[in-house]
C-alpha cells in the first residue's frame, strides 16, 4: 500500500493549495475550528503506552511507544474521524468523512481527560470526552449528543473510525469479535501479531473493516455493511456505527467506545466455576474458575467493587477468597481478566448465589390472601415471620411486589404500590435476617380488577337540578355504586342490575348551589376510580310578587305583568282557568316582566303567577284586575255638522260609559274633555275662544284598554262684532248730562259708571245693536273717566273707557204755558 502514499499526500497538498487560492488568504484557510489550543494526554515513554492528541481543529491522532520511539497508529492526522448523520444531513468532526464541518467551541484538558465541545448546525451539541489511564494500551471515548431544538430529531446515525497504520504500514487484516463488540485490523510483524481494535462499549448497530476508501464510502452513504476483509495485504480501515431512532428536545444520546492497540489477541472473558449458581455459601466463599494463563483475574460485586484477585496458573486456573465477609443475602458477581500493558477483557457471565452468615429465619406464614382465593389487584399480604426480619413478597420472576419488617410479635403485612397482573398470580414470601433469607413460601391466587369507573348519564354535567335529583348511569353488573358529595358524604347508593344500569335518589334535600358529585363502583375486589358530574342544586322558589298591575286596577287587554321572584327562575302568569297568559325568566336581581301575546277577555278577573326552577314550582301569587278593551268611536250629537257656532261652543254626544272623551281641533290641539256618565253621555265646552273659521273638530274616547277611532264634525265658528262707544268722543267737552251711545250685540246690557263705580246710566241694545243712555243727574264739573261695560247673553263682559271734561251745566228750559 506504500505506493499509494505519495499520490494521497499530493492530493491533500493540491486540495490545501486550492483552499488557499479560493480563500485568498493564508490566515483564513488555516483558521482553527476551536478557540483553544491542541491538547495531549498520555505520552509516558514506556513500551505499549499511548499518546492521544486532539487538535484544535477537531482532528485526532494516536501514537504508541514502541520502546524506542513514538509510532503513529493512524495513517495521517486527517485519517481518523467521527460523523453524525441526522435524517440525511451529514456532519464531520475531523474532516476525514464527508459532511459539514462541526463548529468547535472549546477544547480543554483536565488531567488525563480532554473535553471537546462542538456544535453541529444550530440544533445539536456534541461533547467528545477522550480519557486515558497512564500505562495502558487503550483509551476511552464518549460522545454526548444533545438536541438543542424544540422538535425531536429523527434517524440519528453516529460513526467513528480511521485509516489504520500498523508498524510503518497501513495494510492489515480486518476482523470482528462479536463477543466483545470489537472491530479491528491485525498484522504480523517479526512474528508478533499487532492488533488495533475499536470496542463498542455501547453496543453498535453495524461495523466494517476493509479497504479504507470502501469503509469511508459506507460512512458517507450513512450505513456500514458488516463486511470484513481478512487479507493482510489490504489497505485497511475500520469504522463502527450506532443508531438512534429519535432524540427528544433537550435529551442527550450517549455513545461510548474504547480503542485498543496491542500485540497479540484480545483477552477472553474469564469463566467462574465456583460457587455453583444458586447455592448458599458462607460469608467468605472460595471463588474459582478459568482464564487465559498468566493473567490477573479480578472478581467484582454487582457494584463493580473488587471482592478478590488472583493470577492464573499455566493452565489458566485461578482461585481467590474474599478477605472479609460478603453481605448476607443474594450476591451477583463477575470477573474480568487483565495483563500488564494490555487491555482488560469483557466481564464474565454473572454468577448468582446466596450468602448466609448464621441461622436464617424459619419459613414465614402467609395468612392472606388464602390459597386459590380471588383478591383485588392490590391485595394486602399478611402473616407471621421471625420478629425483626425483613419480609419480602416477590413474583415468580423474583420481582418484589412489596416488603416490610415483622413487628415484635412477628406479625407483618404489606400492600403493593402497583396493580398485580389480572388473573392467576404466583408469589413467594421470604423472611431475611442478618444471616440471609429463609426458604420461600409459595402462594397461588387470582387477582381480579375492581370495576371500571361508572358512567353518570343523569344529571348532565352543567345542568341545574332539584334538591333531590335522581342519579343514574351504568357500571359493572352486580357492583355497588355510591354517589358522594365534595366532602365525601354519601348522597345515595344503588346496586347495578344484570345490564349494569343503576339509579338512586337522595333521601334528603341536597344543599343549594353549584357542586361536584362523585360516583364509584365497588365489588369484593375493590373500588373503581370516581366519575364526576358538576351540577347546580336549586331549591323550590318562594311565591313571586306581582307589583304591576295593582290589584283592583283597570288595565288594557295586553297589560304587562311584572314583579320579583328568585333570580334565574321562570315566572308563568295564568288566568282563572289556568291558561298561560305570559311567562318570563327573572334576571340576576330577581326582576321579571311579561306581556300577553293576545288580548285578554274583557271584564274583572283574577290572574296568578308562579315561579319555577329545577327545584320545583312555587306557590301562586294572585291579582284581581278589570280588563278593558278600547272603546268604539264616540258620537257627536252637538253641534251638528255644518252648523255655525259661537267662539266657545259646547260639544256633546255619547261614548262608552266611563271613558274619557277628548275633543281636538284640526291641529290636534285639545278643545275640551269630558267623562261619560253611566248612560254614556258626555258634554264639554271650550274654555277659550276658537278661531273664526270653518273647521273640523274630532272626538276620541279612551279608557284603560286604549283609545277609540275618532268621530268628526265640521262647523263654522263666528265671532260677534266688537262693542263700540260712539259718544261722547274721548277728550271732548260735554255738558253735565252728556249722551252716552254706541253699538253692541242685540240684547246686550250696557252700564256706564264713574271711576268710583257709581252707575251713571244703563241701556239695552236694540235689534240693530244700538244703545244710548243719559245721566238723570248732573255730572261733576271737570275732567273725569267713565267706564262703559257691555255684557252679552253668555255673561261675558267687555269694558270701554272714555275720558271727557264737563264744562257747563245742563239746563232745562221751562216755558210758561199761557192759557187763554
Amino acid at each position: 500500500m506504500s505506493g499509494y502514499q505519495r499520490p494521497r499526500r499530493e492530493l491533500w497538498l493540491t486540495l490545501f493549495l486550492v483552499a488557499l487560492l479560493v480563500s485568498g488568504s493564508f490566515g483564513l484557510a488555516l483558521r482553527p475550528a476551536y478557540a483553544s489550543t491542541t491538547e495531549v494526554i498520555g505520552g509516558e515513554e514506556v513500551a505499549g503506552t499511548l499518546r492521544v492528541t486532539v487538535f484544535d481543529d477537531g482532528r485526532m491522532n494516536v501514537e504508541r511507544y514502541s520502546g524506542t520511539a513514538w509510532v503513529r497508529q493512524v495513517f495521517g492526522n486527517r485519517a481518523k474521524d467521527s460523523a453524525l448523520h441526522i435524517a440525511g444531513s451529514r456532519y464531520t468532526m475531523g474532516g476525514y468523512y464527508a459532511g459539514t464541518r462541526v463548529t468547535g467551541l472549546v477544547n480543554v484538558r483536565t488531567d488525563n481527560v480532554i473535553t471537546s465541545t462542538m456544535r453541529a448546525g444550530s440544533d445539536v451539541e456534541i461533547v467528545q470526552i477522550t480519557s486515558y489511564t497512564a500505562g495502558r494500551a487503550f483509551y476511552n471515548l464518549e460522545w454526548q449528543i444533545t438536541n438543542l431544538s424544540e422538535n425531536p430529531l429523527t434517524d440519528l446515525r453516529f460513526f467513528h473510525g480511521m485509516d489504520t497504520y500498523l508498524d510503518g504500514g497501513d495494510n492489515g487484516a480486518g476482523w470482528w469479535d462479536g463477543a466483545s463488540n470489537s472491530i479491528g485490523v491485525s498484522k504480523v510483524t517479526s512474528g508478533i501479531e499487532q492488533r488495533m481494535a475499536l470496542r463498542g462499549l455501547t453496543p453498535p448497530h453495524a461495523y466494517e473493516s476493509r479497504r479504507y476508501s470502501t469503509v469511508n464510502g459506507s460512512v458517507n452513504a450513512g450505513a456500514l455493511q458488516n463486511e470484513i476483509d481478512p487479507r493482510e495485504t489490504t489497505d485497511n480501515g475500520y469504522a463502527m456505527e450506532w443508531r438512534l431512532a429519535s432524540l427528544a428536545p433537550g435529551a442527550t444520546w450517549v455513545v461510548r467506545a474504547q480503542e485498543i492497540f496491542l500485540a497479540g489477541e484480545l483477552l477472553e472473558a474469564p469463566v467462574i466455576t465456583a460457587p455453583t449458581e444458586g447455592v448458599t455459601t458462607s460469608g467468605r466463599p472460595q471463588i474459582s474458575g478459568t482464564a487465559e494463563p498468566e493473567t490477573t483475574v479480578i472478581v467484582r460485586d454487582a457494584n463493580a467493587e473488587t471482592i478478590c484477585e488472583a493470577i492464573t496458573d499455566a493452565d489458566g486456573n485461578w482461585s481467590c477468597t474474599p478477605e472479609t465477609n460478603l453481605p448476607a443475602g443474594e450476591q451477583a458477581i463477575s470477573a474480568i481478566a487483565d495483563r500488564e500493558g494490555g487491555v482488560p477483557s469483557q466481564p464474565s457471565d454473572t454468577r448468582n448465589f446466596t450468602v448466609q452468615l448464621g441461622p436464617v429465619p424459619d419459613l414465614p406464614t402467609l395468612e392472606s390472601p388464602a390459597a386459590d382465593s380471588t383478591v383485588g389487584l392490590r391485595p394486602t399480604f399478611s402473616g407471621t415471620a421471625e420478629a425483626g426480619s425483613e419480609v419480602a413478597v416477590t413474583d415468580a420472576d423474583g420481582n418484589e411486589i412489596c416488603s416490610t419488617t415483622a413487628d415484635e410479635e412477628g406479625n407483618w403485612s404489606c400492600t403493593p404500590d402497583e396493580d398485580l397482573a389480572e388473573g392467576p398470580n404466583s408469589v413467594l414470601v421470604t423472611a431475611t435476617n442478618e444471616n440471609g433469607p429463609s426458604e420461600a413460601l409459595p402462594r397461588d391466587f387470582t387477582a381480579q380488577a375492581a370495576p371500571d369507573a361508572p358512567t353518570i348519564e343523569s344529571p348532565a354535567s352543567g345542568s341545574s337540578v332539584g334538591p333531590r335529583p335522581p342519579f343514574s348511569g351504568t357500571a359493572e353488573p352486580g357492583s355497588t355504586v355510591a354517589v358522594t358529595d365534595e366532602e365525601g358524604n354519601e348522597v345515595c347508593t344503588a346496586t347495578t342490575d344484570a345490564e349494569g344500569a343503576w339509579s338512586c335518589t337522595p333521601a334528603s334535600d341536597l344543599p343549594a348551589g353549584s357542586t361536584t358529585f362523585n360516583a364509584t363502583a365497588s365489588n369484593q375486589w375493590g373500588e373503581s376510580p370516581a366519575a364526576s358530574v358538576e351540577v347546580t342544586v336549586e331549591h323550590t322558589p318562594d311565591a313571586p310578587t306581582i307589583t304591576s298591575p295593582a290589584s283592583g286596577s283597570t288595565v288594557g287587554p295586553r297589560a304587562p305583568f311584572s314583579g320579583s321572584a328568585k333570580p334565574g327562575s321562570t315566572v308563568a302568569v295564568t288566568d282563572a282557568e289556568g291558561e298561560e297568559v305570559c311567562s318570563a325568566t327573572t334576571d340576576a336581581e330577581g326582576a321579571w316582566s311579561c306581556t300577553p301575546a293576545s288580548d285578554l277577555p274583557e271584564g274583572t278577573a283574577s290572574f296568578s303567577a308562579t315561579a319555577s326552577n329545577a327545584g320545583g314550582e312555587s306557590p301562586a301569587a294572585s291579582v284581581e284586575i278589570t280588563v278593558e278593551h278600547a272603546p268604539d268611536a264616540p258620537t257627536i250629537t252637538s253641534p251638528a255638522s255644518g252648523s255655525t257656532v259661537e267662539p266657545r261652543p259646547t260639544f256633546s254626544g255619547t261614548a262608552k260609559p266611563g271613558s274619557t272623551v277628548v275633543v281636538t281641533d284640526a291641529e290636534g290641539e285639545e278643545v275640551c274633555t269630558a267623562t261619560t256618565d253611566a248612560e254614556g253621555t258626555w258634554s264639554c265646552t271650550s274654555e277659550r275662544d276658537l278661531p273664526a273659521r270653518t273647521t273640523t273638530f274630532s272626538a276620541t274616547a279612551s279608557n284603560a284598554g286604549g283609545e277609540s277611532p275618532a268621530a268628526s264634525v265640521e262647523v263654522t265658528v263666528e265671532h260677534a262684532d266688537e262693542p263700540t262707544v260712539t259718544s261722547p268722543a274721548p277728550g271732548s267737552r260735554v255738558d253735565s248730562r252728556p249722551l252716552f251711545s254706541g253699538t253692541a250685540e242685540p240684547g246686550n246690557t250696557v252700564v256706564v259708571v264713574n271711576e268710583a263705580g257709581d252707575e251713571i246710566c244703563r241701556a239695552t241694545t236694540d235689534d240693530e245693536g244700538n244703545w244710548s243712555c243719559r245721566p238723570d243727574r248732573d255730572l261733576p264739573m271737570g275732567t273725569a273717566r267713565y267706564l262703559i261695560t257691555i255684557t252679552d247673553a253668555r255673561g261675558e263682559s267687555t269694558t270701554k273707557t272714555v275720558e271727557v271734561t264737563v264744562e257747563m251745566m245742563h239746563f232745562r228750559i221751562i216755558l210758561p204755558i199761557v192759557i187763554r
